[in-house]
């Protein structure tokens, strides 16, 4: 199994998820530049906060990947708690979350490791959110450790369908 990482997370406010007949649209992330021409952090449109697609990885994790759905407004350590359902199990769900103590953002198969700070996918740095400019992934390969994986890509999803202007 993956180490544990960190203490015991704060937090928790399960909701359920409600599903969404509408295709997923991509809503693209650009971060503004601040005066020195580095990405300024922003505030995520409410928008975005709903959905993430993680898509790439061809591994033993491949499961893993797919729409992620926040639509509920549930949170874990203060930060949107996004669910995928399983495909094999109706009500079941893989959980992306962030890291109580080191802010980077894990994936896992089972809700109770949320509560140790593990899963087999995991951001290789700390991110506001897991589709934040630049965020790279590993997952972890038993009898290896963590490996990086520069074909896993996030991306923020807009479910409603709406440009970024609401239209």
């Amino acid at each position: 199994p993956p180490p544990q990482y960190g203490s015991p997370p704060q937090t928790y406010s399960p909701a359920p998820v409600q599903q969404s007949h509408a295709p997923p649209v991509e809503a693209p992330v650009q971060a503004p530049m601040d005066r020195g021409g580095a990405a300024a952090e922003v505030e995520a449109p409410k928008a975005e906060l709903q959905g993430c697609i993680l898509e790439g990885h061809t591994g033993a994790h491949r499961p893993l990947m797919g729409l992620y759905s926040c639509a509920d407004g549930a949170e874990f350590n203060g930060s949107p708690l996004y669910k995928k359902e399983r495909t094999s199990q109706r009500g079941a769900y893989y959980y992306l979350y962030q890291h109580s103590q080191s802010r980077k953002w894990l994936v896992t198969h089972k809700e109770s490791d949320m509560a140790k700070d593990l899963g087999p996918i995991k951001t290789s740095d700390a991110a506001r959110r897991p589709f934040s400019r630049g965020v790279k992934y590993k997952y972890y390969e038993s009898g290896t450790g963590w490996v990086d994986d520069p074909d896993l890509k996030p991306r923020a999803i807009d479910p409603t369908g709406l440009g970024p202007d609401g239209k």
